[in-house]
């Protein structure tokens, strides 16, 4: 058991940094996906309005 315990910490260390690393992630990509649209969506609403400013 106790040779099978410090494997099983060692493991559970880097799996669990590597689940919060995928979770991170995970929440990184879904945050950054709404925000980059509303920027596009800015940034369409910026051109067109200097597209009609310029016009």
């Amino acid at each position: 058991d106790d040779t099978d315990a410090p494997p099983s910490t060692d493991d559970a260390r880097p799996h669990g940094e590597g689940d919060a690393r995928r979770q991170g992630a995970a929440e990184v990509p879904e945050r950054s996906g709404p925000a980059p649209r509303r920027g596009a969506a800015a940034a369409r609403r910026t051109d067109a309005e200097r597209q009609e400013a310029g016009r």
